[in-house]
C-alpha cells in the first residue's frame, strides 16, 4: 500500500512537518509494510517558507533582523533564494504568531518591508510572496515605507516612525520618489486564496480585522484609513485597485503590490504549491492520499489545502482521507462531492487552541492509530 501524506499546519498547535510525520508514525504502528511519502503543504499561509525549502532543497535560506509587527523589538525572519527567484513568507515578518500584540490598530507591515528589501537585493527575476496569516490591516503602507515611500501629515511634516494601522487616517500626502528601484524592476507572484476586495463589507477590514483583534470601533478607523490612502494613491498613480479581487488579502497587502508595482500576478497559493508537489509526487502512483488542516469547516471549500488536494485526488481517481483537528459535520457532504472519500476528526468537539497546544500532536497520533486499527486498508483504497 503506497500512501502520500500532504497536510497543512494545524494553526498554533502543530507545524505541517509535525502533522505529516505524526500521521506517518501512526500508520506505521498499524501498517508497518506501508510505503509512505510525506510532504508538508501550504495554501500560502504561515509555514510556506518551510514547505518551499523542502521542495527545493538546494535553495539558500537567509536571515534578516526585522521589527516585529507591534513594533516592540526585533525578531529574526527568513527568505529563500534559488537560481532564478526569491521566496518571501509575509507571516515571517508580520504574522499573527510573530506579534506581541494582536490588534491591527497597532501592528505594521514595516518589518515585512525590511525583509523584502533584503530579498530584492538578490536581484532575482521573480519574487514569490505568500500573503496568508498576517496580523496587520495597514494596506501595506508600513511595508512601502520601509522600501522608501515617504508619508506626510496635514502640516507637511513626514512620518518618521513606522506606520501602524491607526495612523492611516492621518496621512495626507505620499511621495514615491524614494521607492527602492529593485521593487519597481521586480516581477511579483502573490500567493493567496483570498479574493476579497480592498474595501467594503467583503473587504480586508470588515472580514479579517476582527479575527486579528480589532473592535467594531477599530474597524471603522481602519476602514477609513485604508480608504484615505487608496484615494491618495489613485490620484498619484491613476490606478484604481480597491475593487480588484485579492486586493484585500493580508490586510490590504495584495492591494499594495497592485498599487505600487506594474508587474504583479495574484495566484492561488494552494494551486501554486500543488503544481510543485505533483512534479515530485505524481498522485496517480499512490493508493491513498491523506490531507489535512487544523479545522475543516466551510472555509476549507475556499481554496484551502484539503479542498485543493481532494479535487486533484479525484481527478486521478485516488481515495482521499481528510484529517482535521476538528471536522465540522455539516461540511462533510460538500467535501465528499469534490473528492474526499473519508474523514478523521482528531477532536470530537471544538476546543480552545490554548487547551490543545500541549496535547495536539499526541492526540493526532492516537487518533490515526485508532482509525487504522478499525478500518480495513482495502476499504479505504477502493
Amino acid at each position: 500500500m503506497k500512501i502520500l501524506i500532504l497536510c497543512d499546519s494545524f494553526k498554533e498547535t502543530a507545524t505541517s512537518f509535525q502533522v505529516v510525520s505524526t500521521i506517518a508514525e501512526g500508520i506505521k504502528a498499524i501498517l508497518p509494510s506501508a510505503e509512505i511519502d510525506c510532504q508538508p503543504f501550504s495554501d500560502g499561509g504561515e509555514g510556506s517558507l518551510e514547505v518551499m525549502a523542502s521542495l527545493f532543497p538546494d535553495s539558500v535560506e537567509k536571515e534578516v533582523s526585522v521589527i516585529e509587527p507591534s513594533l516592540q523589538g526585533n525578531i529574526p525572519a527568513h527568505y529563500l533564494i534559488n537560481k532564478n527567484s526569491s521566496f518571501v513568507e509575509s507571516a515571517q515578518a508580520c504574522g499573527l504568531e510573530r506579534t506581541h500584540r494582536k490588534n491591527p490598530m497597532v501592528t505594521s507591515t514595516y518589518g515585512l518591508g525590511m525583509l523584502l528589501k533584503e530579498a530584492l537585493r538578490e536581484k532575482k527575476k521573480e519574487v514569490a510572496i505568500s500573503l496568508g496569516g498576517s496580523a496587520t490591516d495597514d494596506f501595506g503602507v508600513g511595508m512601502m515605507q520601509a522600501l522608501g515611500v515617504r508619508l506626510y501629515k496635514e502640516n507637511g511634516s513626514e512620518f518618521l516612525y513606522p506606520i501602524q494601522g491607526k495612523d492611516l487616517v492621518f496621512i495626507k500626502d505620499i511621495s514615491l520618489e524614494g521607492l527602492d528601484p529593485n521593487f519597481t524592476h521586480s516581477h511579483f507572484r502573490l500567493l493567496s486564496d483570498v479574493r476579497n476586495p480592498l474595501l467594503g463589507k467583503e473587504g480586508a477590514t470588515s472580514v479579517f480585522a476582527p479575527q486579528k483583534g480589532a473592535s467594531k470601533e477599530d474597524c471603522s478607523i481602519l476602514e477609513s484609513g485604508i480608504a484615505n490612502v487608496a484615494s491618495l494613491l489613485e490620484k498619484k498613480t491613476g490606478k484604481k485597485i480597491r475593487d480588484i479581487p485579492g486586493a484585500g488579502a493580508a490586510g490590504g497587502l495584495g492591494g499594495a503590490f497592485l498599487a505600487y508595482s506594474d508587474d504583479v500576478e495574484i495566484l492561488s497559493g494552494g494551486k501554486y504549491f500543488l503544481s510543485l508537489v505533483e512534479k515530485k509526487y505524481p498522485f496517480s502512483s499512490y493508493d491513498l492520499i491523506i490531507t489535512g488542516e487544523g479545522k475543516i469547516d466551510r472555509t476549507t471549500l475556499d481554496g484551502k489545502c484539503v479542498s485543493i488536494i481532494a479535487q486533484e485526488a479525484k481527478k486521478s481517481s485516488i481515495p482521499c482521507l481528510a484529517v482535521g483537528g476538528y471536522v465540522e459535520p455539516e461540511v462533510r457532504e460538500e467535501l465528499r462531492k469534490i473528492g474526499v472519500t473519508s474523514f478523521l476528526s482528531v477532536q470530537k468537539k471544538k476546543r480552545p487552541i490554548a487547551e490543545l497546544k500541549a496535547i495536539a500532536i499526541e492526540d493526532l497520533r492516537h487518533a490515526v492509530v485508532e482509525y487504522f486499527k478499525c478500518v480495513n486498508p482495502e476499504e479505504i483504497t477502493r
